[in-house]
């Protein structure tokens, strides 16, 4: 195996001499390579779902059967978005009711059972998503590095988990990567900087609605290209702003009829407030196992502290306004819990339950992903824009996680966009093998 950092179209890609059938599949016309990955993503996908034990499954997320199902059923039914209680929903937005409600009327034609449709059309938008991952790491660093994100990412176990039940994410993810792969080639020049911009904003958009999380994402990356150097100063700037007016345009509808029906201007949804005090509470309450983290006595003071305020604080600036007096107050308790949620975000379970064997299957990943991410950085300066680029993704989706309740699920969209540092670090790890197997004469990979 010969590791190259640097070859003709600046890439980052390993050539392995030995691994014929990666030179066979990568000479296949793109469009069989796309349908090859996403139907071994679908067996892989498939075979966890209805192979997993129901000990080790998940509890399915409470805001289904209380919030995204009754909507579903009355979009379905022609009443519009509205919730259990006849009300305009407005905790969430409307993207997942309206899968929910396209998937209930597919399985109301075909008489098939409509929350077993819903995971067969959460595993094909799975596996859609493993492909822009494959397609955008390719993009960045090349077919190797590609081709083994992909596999990291179809196997990742947490992703599968999202497919288990039905989950806001599948469908979320599905646009988000896709956004990004769409803005990925307007920064490699492979598409106007007009269409790859716009259209991504629309993407953006569309995610946003699904999921509220990706409210300033498209702020950050617009942002972020700024920092692709490859692309002339012009383009970028053009793609930037039709990033923004995309999402803008996607999400307008929503916006305009919730102040048609309102009078208020509500930012994709209500959630916010009782979300970000869900994140200053969440060690004092029990998860559904019963269970509660074992937290310092300051953080328990801040913790109560909330709860005992809870119902005073309406508004994202009534939270603010608390945190700043807990900054004063207890400065040591907001301290913990900053690193408590920093560390928490990547290992953190609604249930509170083995969250010390979650820990340990994620602690791979982390150290590939840090140790990829060095060898880009030293060793391939000249993807040093694509490395920033991509550890945006994370980084956002960190710090929205630290706004609110620290959770696993709410990073696993980010973790995508980690995964070829780590295919990075272990291609690399793998050529120093051979290497050093040359050295001593033992038999190598050729």
């Amino acid at each position: 195996m010969r590791l190259d950092f640097m070859d003709s179209k600046s890439q980052l890609i390993v050539y392995s001499n030995g691994m014929k059938w990666q030179a066979r599949f990568f000479s296949l016309p793109w469009y069989r390579q796309v349908s090859i990955l996403f139907f071994a993503s679908l067996a892989i996908g498939a075979v966890f779902v209805i192979g997993l034990p129901e000990h080790y499954r998940p509890s399915i997320n409470a805001d289904y059967p209380t919030h995204y199902k009754p909507t579903a059923e009355n979009i379905l039914h022609g009443r519009g978005v509205t919730g259990s209680n006849g009300q305009l929903q407005l905790t969430y937005p409307p993207g997942y009711p309206v899968f929910l409600a396209f998937a209930y009327g597919v399985a109301g034609m075909l008489k098939l059972p409509a929350d077993g449709t819903v995971i067969a059309f959460g595993l094909l938008c799975g596996s859609a998503s493993t492909v822009f991952v494959y397609l955008t790491a390719v993009l960045h660093f090349g077919k190797s590095i590609g081709l083994l994100s992909w596999f990291l990412w179809a196997t990742y176990i947490p992703n599968l988990a999202t497919l288990l039940h039905p989950n806001s994410e599948v469908p979320f993810m599905l646009f988000l990567f896709c956004g990004i792969w769409v803005l990925s080639r307007g920064l490699f020049g492979k598409g106007g900087a007009v269409t790859a911009g716009s259209l991504a904003g629309v993407l953006l958009g569309a995610a946003a609605l699904v999921r509220p999380v990706a409210l300033f994402l498209p702020f950050v990356l617009a942002l972020a290209v700024f920092a692709f150097a490859g692309l002339r100063t012009r383009k970028r700037i053009v793609m930037s702003l039709l990033l923004l007016v995309g999402f803008g345009i996607s999400t307008a509808p929503w916006e305009i009829y919730v102040k048609a029906r309102t009078q208020k201007f509500i930012p994709l949804c209500l959630n916010g407030p009782s979300s970000m005090l869900d994140g200053l509470e969440f060690a004092i309450v029990s998860g559904t196992s019963g269970e509660q983290a074992n937290i310092p006595d300051q953080l328990r003071s801040l913790m109560e502290t909330t709860r005992d305020q809870r119902a005073s604080m309406k508004s994202v600036g009534d939270v603010g306004r608390f945190v700043r007096q807990q900054a004063e107050s207890n400065r040591e308790g907001l301290l913990q819990l900053v690193f408590f949620k920093l560390v928490r975000s990547w290992y953190g379970m609604y249930s509170q339950r083995s969250e010390t064997l979650v820990l340990l299957l994620q602690c791979p990943y982390l150290i590939l992903m840090a140790t990829g991410y060095v060898v880009v950085i030293k060793r391939a300066q000249r993807f040093k824009s694509s490395s920033l680029f991509l550890s945006v993704i994370p980084a956002y989706f960190l710090g929205m996680s630290m706004l609110v309740m620290p959770l696993l699920r709410y990073m696993v969209p980010a973790i995508a966009f980690l995964m070829p540092f780590a295919a990075i670090a272990l291609l690399t790890a793998a050529a120093a093998l051979e290497a050093r197997c040359r050295l001593v004469g033992l038999p190598t990979f050729e």
